[in-house]
């Protein structure tokens, strides 16, 4: 595993490690209270802070964003293949890929 980011001892990178895994399961819980709090905000803060620390711990691992995201593509396009339920019911699964393969896209003209 190479080191994103040069100049930190071992020691203080699995520290970094552990308090990201931490941080994973308390950002799942703050999803888990804002949905039954229904507080749309609340909940979008919550799920943002949960979505940057993956990114972060995927980082730390030294997993580009774009690498994750990819990933993440390949198992939308193949989950939404497999007839997974949010996909044959909702769409959910094509609408995210879409988003993300947009997202991925330059800007054209201007």
């Amino acid at each position: 595993m190479d080191d994103p980011v040069p100049g930190l001892d071992i020691t203080e990178s699995l520290q970094v490690l552990d308090w990201l895994k931490a941080e994973l399961v308390a950002g799942t819980g703050a999803v888990l209270r804002a949905g039954v709090t229904r507080d749309p905000a609340r909940l979008v803060d919550a799920l943002a802070a949960l979505q940057i620390t993956v990114y972060a711990l995927a980082r730390r691992w030294g997993i580009p964003p774009e690498r994750l995201e990819a990933e993440v593509v390949r198992r939308l396009t193949t989950e939404g293949l497999g007839g997974h339920y949010l996909e044959e019911r909702f769409g959910d699964l094509s609408a995210i890929r879409q988003h993300l393969e947009r997202r991925a896209r330059p800007a054209s003209g201007s």
